[in-house]
C-alpha cells in the first residue's frame, strides 16, 4: 500500500501523507474485505493536510451567502463543496 486516495480531496498521495493512526484503519478495513480492495480508486481515509485544514464558513448552495458552521446541516459540513443549503426549515429560511 503504497498509493492511497483521499476522502476529502479525492487525490491520490503516498502513504506518508497519512496518519499512523488512519493507516492502521485502513488495513484493518482491508483485512476484513479481503485482497481485492483498490485504494487508488476509492477513497477510505483522510490525508493529513485535510484533517488540519479548519472550514470555518461555508456558501449556502441556494442564496450563495457565506455563513457560519451553525447555519448548516451536520452532514453538510463533512463535505464543503456540496453544502446545498441551510440547515434551517424552507419555509423559516433567509435564502
Amino acid at each position: 500500500m503504497t498509493r492511497v486516495k483521499c476522502a476529502r480531496c479525492l487525490k491520490i498521495k503516498k502513504s506518508d501523507q497519512y496518519s499512523s493512526k488512519q493507516l492502521a484503519e485502513l488495513r484493518k478495513f482491508m483485512f476484513q474485505q479481503g485482497p481485492n480492495v483498490d485504494v487508488t480508486k476509492e477513497p477510505w481515509i483522510d490525508c493529513v493536510l485535510c484533517m488540519l485544514t479548519q472550514v470555518v464558513d461555508l456558501t449556502c448552495g441556494i442564496c450563495d451567502r457565506t455563513m457560519g458552521l451553525d447555519k448548516f446541516a451536520k452532514a453538510q459540513r463533512r463535505d464543503p463543496d456540496n453544502a446545498v443549503s441551510c440547515a434551517k426549515p424552507a419555509d423559516e429560511r433567509v435564502c
